[in-house]
């Protein structure tokens, strides 16, 4: 009888875990809702002529009256020219910039585009600029605009949209890019940026998919300066990087501004705080490992050059994750730990770890993907919980949002850590914001890519910026 009773018992439970695991399952299928497919634009396969401009975006240039147009054209045995004519009046463009644009062969098929940037010099800060851009002096684009962001006036309310991990729609059914092309439209926020994992890969289909996402990132791109930092997505073949290296060129003169010589690393002043991208790649992947001692030196000659009374904030934005938690695999462990201490080989540290530089020079955020859920750390110290709350941290806080717009999660399969202070058991698709309101204040809020309604939010105050080592 005990034996009956103890299988009843088991079968009983086993029926209860399913249940539950069910309903979890419903409750995360739940969680998305559908996307508005009307607000980005459709993709030409091959336009007609060949040289007409597609794929248009903008990034800043080396210096606040410097805005960089890109734009990818087809059949690179066309004489092609890049031009970009701008004015302040939809009606009139009367400034003209030219250069020449270079081929963009893909190194998995061999095909080529044409890669174009020209600056746009001399612009007034805070007015609407409108341009047009061609490739050829025949085929003109349409009339796009954008307002001019005052990057040195500190007395303005500064937001900004960020996002890691976000494929093409509607292949991913929660990209954050049409809410974001709404926003932009509606003047919600003064630029985006987005650190790591673009398309879901922009050299799949011999670069098909990369011209179908920065097709329909247009809508956003077109009209506000995007910033893009690479993740493990942009490899390309033998860890190249050669598609985002080529597709986001146009950042070279704001890269080359912050004394550093590729795309793939840069920082840049956006008002009161001081934005730092690095590739955390190099100290993950073996082949990438060489480019980890030579960042990290840039970045700590980077950050002591920071003015923290002209830009008292500092945020620092990776591909993947200093701190997470999820489960036993490397990603929030071995991966994690070596961009925080350093990477040993044969027990010998090559490269230092990012975590030092953080402390020394009083880092407030740090923004990743890579691992597809959201979660927040509490500030945290050498893995220590500083503090549970956000009132004059003591040490960085760490934002974890890979779910920019991708179809799959990655379940939180461990408990929370100390220093955790929330996470989405939702998984919903999103995008962070962040505004800076003055030199002590900042709001940031978590939002659904659907809607780009708020699911999580909180509010940082420091009077005391400088180093946490000594604090």
């Amino acid at each position: 009888d005990n034996g009956k009773e103890h299988k009843g018992g088991l079968m009983v439970l086993a029926v209860v875990l399913v249940l539950c695991l069910l309903q979890l399952e419903t409750a995360r299928a739940h969680t998305h809702k559908p996307i508005n497919m009307a607000l980005i634009e459709p993709l030409t396969e091959r336009p007609e002529p060949a040289s007409f401009p597609q794929q248009v975006h903008l990034v800043f240039g080396a210096h606040t009256t410097e805005y960089i147009d890109s734009w990818i054209s087809f059949d690179s045995h066309l004489p092609q020219t890049s031009t970009v004519r701008y004015g302040y009046s939809a009606n009139s463009q009367p400034f003209e910039n030219t250069t020449e644009p270079f081929v963009f062969t893909d190194d998995r098929c061999g095909t080529e585009r044409m890669v174009h940037n020209v600056a746009m010099t001399g612009l007034k800060p805070g007015q609407r600029v409108y341009y047009s851009v061609s490739s050829d002096k025949l085929n003109w684009s349409k009339v796009f605009y954008f307002t001019v962001v005052d990057r040195d006036n500190a007395k303005r309310k500064l937001v900004v949209s960020l996002v890691g991990d976000m494929a093409v729609a509607p292949i991913a059914q929660n990209s954050s890019v049409p809410q974001w092309a709404k926003d932009t439209q509606d003047g919600i926020h003064d630029f985006v940026m987005h650190y790591g994992d673009i398309a879901y890969n922009l050299d799949d289909e011999c670069n098909r998919v990369g011209d179908h996402y920065m097709q329909q990132a247009q809508s956003v791109g077109a009209y506000t300066s995007y910033v893009y930092g690479p993740g493990n997505h942009e490899t390309d073949k033998n860890y190249t990087y050669l598609t985002y290296l080529n597709r986001y060129s146009g950042q070279s003169r704001m890269a080359a501004a912050s004394s550093s010589d590729s795309v793939r690393w840069f920082s840049f002043d956006a008002q009161l705080v001081h934005f730092i991208f690095f590739d955390t790649d190099a100290w993950v992947y073996e082949p990438v490992f060489p480019l980890a001692k030579p960042q990290a030196e840039w970045m700590r000659a980077d950050l002591a050059k920071v003015n923290r009374t002209k830009t008292p904030w500092i945020v620092v934005l990776g591909h993947r994750a200093m701190y997470c938690t999820k489960n036993t695999d490397p990603e929030c462990n071995g991966e994690a730990e070596a961009i925080r201490n350093g990477v040993y080989v044969n027990g010998t540290q090559i490269a230092p770890g990012i975590e030092p530089l953080m402390l020394e020079f009083g880092v407030d955020l740090y923004f990743a993907g890579h691992t597809h859920h959201y979660m927040r750390t509490w500030p945290v110290k050498l893995a220590k919980l500083v503090q549970t709350n956000y009132n004059h941290p003591k040490a960085p806080v760490y934002v974890q949002a890979g779910m920019g717009g991708v179809d799959g999660d990655d379940p939180f399969e461990l408990p929370m850590k100390p220093y955790d202070a929330w996470r989405d058991m939702q998984y919903r698709c999103g995008f962070s914001r962040l505004v800076v309101h003055n030199a002590t204040h900042i709001s940031f809020t978590q939002r659904t890519s659907w809607d780009g309604s708020v699911f999580d939010s909180f509010d940082l105050v420091q009077t005391a910026h400088g180093p946490f080592a000594s604090m």
